[in-house]
This record gives C-alpha cells, sequence and structure tokens, in this order.
C-alpha cells in the first residue's frame, strides 16, 4: 500500500479523535482559551522511525504505529527545518527516559484554569511531551507546560522554522 506521505524521524503531530470524550473535552477546553478560538486537535505526538514509529503520551508514555493508531483521523504532521541527527539524538534520549510514565490526568483541569504552565509536578501531557522534544532539539525556546495541541499546530502551521508535511485524514 502506498503512504499517502513519507515521515522522517523526529517529525511531529497533531491529531482529533473524533469519537473520543475525553478528545472533545479536550478540544473544548482549547477552544476557550484560544486566540483564534479555533482548536482541531486533541492529541500529539513525535514520530520516531520512517515507518511511523511513534512515541507519545497515551494512558503511559509508549510507542505505536501512526498509520494504523490514527487510521481514519484528521492529523497534521510537521517537520522541524532544522533539525539534525545529533539534535535529534538528544531529543530521543529526553523520550526514552519518559517511556512507561503514566499519563497525568489530574492535571488536565489546570490547563483549563489556564494554571498548566505554573503547576505541573514535572509530569507531562502529551503536548507538553511534544513541545519538551522541540525544546530538546532547539525548536521552541519556550517553555513547555501548559501547551496544549492546539498551540503546537499554530506553531507547525505559522512558523517559518516548520513544513507542514500533511494535515488531513489518514486512510
Amino acid at each position: 500500500m502506498k503512504r499517502q506521505f513519507k515521515v522522517k524521524r523526529g517529525d511531529v503531530f497533531c491529531s482529533a479523535f473524533p469519537g473520543a470524550r475525553l478528545g472533545w473535552l479536550i478540544k473544548v477546553v482549547e477552544t476557550i482559551r484560544a486566540k483564534d478560538w479555533h482548536a482541531a486537535y486533541s492529541h500529539a505526538g513525535i514520530i520516531i522511525h520512517k515507518d511511523g514509529e511513534t512515541v507519545e503520551s497515551l494512558w503511559k508514555v509508549k510507542s505505536q504505529n501512526i498509520y494504523e493508531a490514527y487510521k481514519g483521523c484528521t492529523v497534521l504532521i510537521a517537520r522541524y527545518n532544522a533539525l539534525t541527527q545529533g539534535k535529534y539524538y538528544i531529543g530521543l534520549r529526553m523520550l526514552n527516559k519518559n517511556i512507561g510514565k503514566r499519563y497525568p490526568i489530574f492535571r488536565l483541569p489546570l490547563h483549563l484554569l489556564g494554571l498548566g504552565r505554573f503547576i505541573h509536578w514535572k509530569k507531562m501531557v502529551c503536548s507538553e511531551l511534544v513541545a519538551k522534544f522541540l525544546h530538546c532539539v532547539g525548536a521552541r525556546h519556550r517553555h513547555y507546560f501548559g501547551v496544549n495541541p492546539d498551540d503546537l499546530a499554530d506553531e507547525f502551521k505559522n512558523w517559518k522554522i516548520y513544513e507542514v508535511v500533511f494535515e488531513g485524514i489518514i486512510e
């Protein structure tokens, strides 16, 4: 089967879970807090292999395949233009330290209140894990706690340091 797009290790993504209650709730909160009053994505992750293997914070930080896990879902995939092999390995080391850690669902209300940036106990939700990866590879110089998938999607679309590789439904 021919892929609609080609991913590279270090690509990052945002996805929408159309049927998931938690994804819907996250998008509602993001929409309320968004500057543009629009939020299309409720999850984020990092692609670590050209075959589509990811690292993402689901109920635990783990790997899965983007083509299988998000088939039929809307996804935005972006590439940091200045990513080098050395920078990628620095980011990968950070990701490896987080494998198996549980998702801090108790932090979601803090995001609703705008406190996720300040109260975190060093526990990261999915989008913060991506933002920290991007910080480690030099793409983000700003904070990573308090970042949500909509923030990332806006950055991927509007910042010149990123190229949007794909946006649409994975078939």
